[in-house]
């Protein structure tokens, strides 16, 4: 794909972000609440958990996710009080961010590379599998991804590639690195990698010591966070250093591989330590794009740098607090801008260099693998678990129709079978209820429902058990939800109830 008509650059990235709504967008109403976005609503003081004011959010966080960066809760607990708790309204800031992370990515593959870089590793990220997903998950990762591109972006131009007194620049590194320390403790990694590289390779002159300044600015106004860190170290260390189910280094490497080629690469298990070959090859790889002078510092070399240095750090951490599981490969998001826009470049210079046909190969392969992983699967399953539960639907149309005094009567199997996204919804359903595990509890339905003249029955089916036993005294209303695995029906005693 050649994209080197200047002009029709910012035309490229419209289509990008277009793309991006289709598998980013589709499914941001698709399933009901994940296990973790269940935490978050509960530490966010969402509905009768709440309401909750900042302060009360971290009090609460500490004590039921201290491990978590705060930053994300404040901010939905924030989103909730305005625009409501429904999956769309609290998937929206995800969606939002996932968005600002393709542009900025373009940004700064443009700044660095060229516009084909840019455009080239948008269409890389566009077609990660891994990172769509999170545009429909009320999870930090979207913003770790923004952040990380903003981070690095912003320090090229501070420190490196940019006009010395670049204002906004500087205010842009100084949102990165706060954004990204509040986002997710393993995505700040990608600080201490920039600041090694800071430290070695820029020129001591004024114009890295203002830049020395910004990073010391970042740590104290990250002060509040870094205070209650050890508690999150303490917490996860406790939990999991008998077990110790965190990932040794060649088994992050295959599990990286296979995030990154959405699939394709499959490296067998028995091989894993031939990928500890990798580190020192890349490190060799990446000298050769290195500069001799200071002054002219390659962004190869910045980014392949910085990107490995993380990479070794999150590792560092890993063999002390254990947590990094095979099915937690998001932790190492913020590796994707520097690895897409490596990526892009090579691909670049491969067109360049007169491979144009192998590349455009190349790049079109690594998109439509990912986009064809995210249409196929609801979400992206080889590297995390989300219960396919449909239950949201039946809670809105609950919110919108339901009356104080209306009886629910809900099947266990149409429930979500996480304990914690059942007890989420049993809890804030402020109705009379009862829950229906078998024959014997239909017996009771008739004691239970005396004082009540509607009656909202959940079910995983039609024409149940549970609605046979609704139907012979009650008058049927209507069906609010009505799809293959979940079905929601009201019933009253009169036409007129139905209303």
């Amino acid at each position: 794909m050649r994209l080197s008509l200047k002009r029709s650059a910012w035309l490229w990235m419209v289509l990008v972000l277009l793309l991006a709504v289709l598998p980013g967008g589709r499914r941001i109403n698709s399933l009901t609440f994940t296990r973790d976005e269940t935490w978050t609503l509960m530490t966010a003081g969402a509905r009768n958990y709440g309401p909750y004011t900042l302060s009360q959010v971290l009090e609460v966080q500490q004590r039921l996710a201290p491990d978590q960066a705060f930053g994300w809760d404040l901010l939905i607990n924030r989103q909730g009080a305005v625009a409501g708790w429904n999956t769309v309204s609290v998937r929206a800031w995800s969606f939002f961010f996932g968005l600002l992370a393709l542009a900025m990515v373009y940004r700064a593959g443009r700044h660095m590379f060229g516009q084909q870089t840019g455009v080239g590793a948008c269409l890389l990220l566009l077609g990660s599998s891994l990172f769509i997903q999170y545009f429909h998950i009320s999870r930090a990762f979207t913003p770790v991804v923004f952040f990380s591109s903003l981070l690095l972006f912003a320090y090229w131009r501070v420190a490196i590639g940019g006009r010395p007194h670049d204002r906004l620049g500087q205010a842009s590194l100084l949102a990165g690195g706060i954004g990204l320390l509040y986002s997710h403790y393993f995505g700040a990694l990608l600080i201490p990698a920039l600041g090694l590289f800071h430290l070695l390779f820029v020129r001591k002159d004024r114009r890295w010591w203002l830049t020395s300044l910004l990073f010391l600015l970042i740590l104290l106004a990250a002060l509040p966070e870094l205070t209650v860190l050890h508690r999150g170290v303490e917490h996860n260390v406790s939990r999991y250093a008998a077990s110790r189910p965190g990932m040794d280094v060649a088994e992050t490497l295959e599990r990286l591989a296979f995030a990154l080629t959405n699939g394709i690469i499959r490296w067998p298990g028995r091989l894993d330590t031939v990928l500890l070959l990798f580190l020192p090859l890349a490190m060799l790889t990446l000298t050769r794009t290195r500069s001799r002078h200071a002054a002219s510092l390659s962004p190869a070399w910045f980014l392949g740098f910085t990107a490995l240095v993380f990479f070794l750090l999150v590792m560092g951490v890993n063999h002390f607090v254990p947590v990094l599981m095979t099915t937690r490969i998001r932790y190492l998001l913020a590796l994707w801008p520097p690895l897409a826009l490596l990526t892009a470049a090579g691909i670049a210079q491969l067109a360049g260099g007169g491979q144009q046909r192998v590349a455009d190969w190349l790049l079109a392969g690594l998109v439509v693998s990912g986009i064809a992983v995210q249409l196929v699967t609801p979400y992206y399953l080889p590297h995390d678990y989300h219960e396919k539960s449909i239950v949201h639907l039946a809670d809105q149309a609950l919110m919108k129709s339901a009356q104080p005094d209306d009886f629910l009567i809900l099947s266990r199997e149409a429930l979500p079978s996480d304990k914690l996204n059942r007890d989420y919804y049993l809890h804030v359903w402020e109705f009379p209820r009862e829950v229906i595990t078998g024959e014997a509890d239909l017996g009771l339905l008739d004691q239970m429902a005396l004082p009540h003249s509607r009656f909202w029955v959940l079910a995983p089916e039609r024409d149940g058990d549970i609605e046979q036993r609704v139907q012979e005294a009650l008058r049927f209303c209507r069906r609010p939800v009505d799809r293959g695995d979940l079905v929601l029906t009201l019933y009253a005693r009169s036409d007129a109830d139905c209303a």
